[in-house]
C-alpha cells in the first residue's frame, strides 16, 4: 500500500468518523472555517466575517449558501446557536 493510499484512506475513515461524509465540500468548508477559528469551543461567525476568512483562502461561497450551510451543520449537531436565533456565535460540538 503506497503513502497516498494509507493517507486516501485514513481521511475517509476520519471523515466517517466524525459524521462528515454527507456533507458537500461547501458545508465541509465552512465547518473547518468554525471549527479552525473557534476558542475553547465557541466561535462567532458573522457572514462579514467569514467572507474575509474565504478571502483570504481565496474561496468563494454565496451569502445563501453560508446561511445553508449553518443550517445543516445545526441539523447534524455538529454546532449548536448559543442564544438567539439571530445570534452569530456557535458551539461546536464534540465528537460523537
Amino acid at each position: 500500500m503506497t503513502l497516498f493510499s494509507k493517507l486516501t484512506r485514513l481521511l475517509w475513515d476520519a471523515t466517517k468518523e466524525l459524521h462528515l461524509q454527507s456533507l458537500t465540500e461547501s458545508d465541509r468548508l465552512i465547518y473547518m472555517l468554525l471549527v479552525e477559528s473557534s476558542v475553547d469551543g465557541e466561535v462567532e461567525m458573522p457572514f462579514n466575517k467569514f467572507l474575509f476568512l474565504c478571502e483570504s483562502e481565496g474561496i468563494n461561497i454565496s451569502k445563501a449558501q453560508f446561511y445553508k450551510s449553518l443550517r445543516g451543520l445545526e441539523r447534524l449537531g455538529l454546532i449548536a446557536r448559543t442564544s438567539s436565533a439571530r445570534s452569530s456565535r456557535y458551539l461546536i460540538n464534540d465528537c460523537r
